[in-house]
Formats: C-alpha cells, structure tokens, sequence
C-alpha cells in the first residue's frame, strides 16, 4: 500500500487493484485558501502520479479539503464520491451524501463514515458543527485506515475498533492541538500515526511525544510525499 500526503488534509491511498482519495485539495497557506474562493480557469493541475480514483471521501466542505476541480480531475464514470450532504453543490457528478453511522462497500472498498466535529467548549468557536462534518474508517488492501478530518478530541473515537493507520489533524484553532492528538492516539492505539492538517503546530514535537508515551510510530510527510505501509 502506497500513501501520499498533500496539505492539508489530502491523502492518496494506492494499492494493486485500489485507489482512494481522500479531502482532495492541496492548500498550504492562507493564500492558498483565500485565493480557492475566487477560482482560475480550471485551477491548477493533478500532481503526476494520480489517476481518477475509485473512491473520493470528503470530510466537510471547507476549500481546504474540498476543490471542485481536483474532484473533477480524479472522477470517472466509475467513480464514487462520498461526502456530506452540504458538500454535494460542490461535487461534480457521481456524488453521494453520507452521515455518520453508515457503511458501505464499494468494489471491494469498505468505508465507515464517523463522527468529526469540535465538542463543547473545545475552542472560542465552534468551525466543525456535529452532524455536518465527518471522518472515515476504510478497509482497503486487509488495512484499516482513520481519516479524522477536521475534528477535535471526541468520545467516538473510543468505538472506532481496530486501526492501522491513523491521519490526524494537530494544528488546533480549528482541530485538536498537538496533546488532544497525543490523547486520540492512546484512545485508538493504531500502529502508525500520519499528522496533517499541521498549521503552525510542531509535528516533531507531536512525534516525540506519541513515540515517547505510546507503541504507535509517527510518520511525518512532506506535502507530496509518499511511503509504503
């Protein structure tokens, strides 16, 4: 299995008979954000190395994890999308609303759709609202893989069950900071351990301190980076 990493939260997941995008935009900076809202032709170009996917999942709607034109350049007519339902005036064709609680299968792909979302309290402000906002349990190549998406500590990451590969946002403001991350990882107990969604935070610091209190390895990627699991 082959994964790849783009800020902010695009992940690409490539097995021999698989491939599954997951938050598909590439933004680094704040300039990368604000400039997403007033699109340029048909914005820029799929990095090389990707093909329409089998499988999109989109966490939530926020530009930073969902481009339409990326959508659009990794969609074919056998592609299936799967995101919330605020996320479908976005998706080009192919799209398919899911909350959390569902799962499905899809040509092999196992998908369970969970809660993501900032709890009570959490932040100043609350930028992930429970119900609009999602993360992703897959089962692609007999590995389990958690696609947190934009959320913070929560109690339904007790019930995620087994976990091979977690992705996990640690920039806090609007995700879980780097010691709420550090906590996600003792509650789930995966292998190992992708940060994203980094913002300002210190992914060497969350790395020292995941590999210091528990089993999990840490994986820190360049944007465009790959590694096999």
């Amino acid at each position: 299995m082959n994964i790849r990493w783009f800020p902010q939260s695009f992940v690409q997941v490539r097995t021999d008979e698989h491939e599954v995008c997951i938050d598909p935009a590439m933004m680094d900076t704040v300039g990368d954000i604000l400039r997403s809202f007033v699109p340029v032709g048909k914005g820029r170009p799929l990095p090389q190395g990707m093909v329409p996917a089998d499988v999109i999942l989109v966490s939530h709607h926020h530009n930073d994890h969902l481009d339409r034109n990326i959508v659009r350049q990794l969609t074919s007519e056998r592609t299936l999308v799967l995101a919330p339902e605020k996320c479908m005036g976005k998706i080009p064709r192919g799209g398919r609303a899911v909350a959390a609680g569902q799962s499905l299968e899809h040509e092999g792909i196992k998908v369970e759709v969970v809660h993501a979302y900032n709890p009570p309290g959490s932040r100043s402000m609350t930028f992930h609202k429970k119900g609009e906002c999602v993360g992703f349990v897959l089962e692609v190549g007999g590995r389990r893989l958690y696609h947190a998406g934009d959320t913070g500590l929560i109690d339904e990451m007790k019930g995620l069950g087994r976990i091979d590969l977690a992705f996990l946002p640690i920039g806090g403001k609007f995700t879980m900071d780097i010691a709420e991350a550090v906590e996600a990882v003792r509650i789930i107990s995966p292998s190992m351990v992708v940060p994203m969604h980094m913002l300002k935070a210190d992914p060497l610091v969350f790395k020292e301190t995941v590999e210091r209190e528990t089993s999990a390895k840490v994986s820190i990627l360049s944007p465009g980076e790959s590694i096999r699991f």
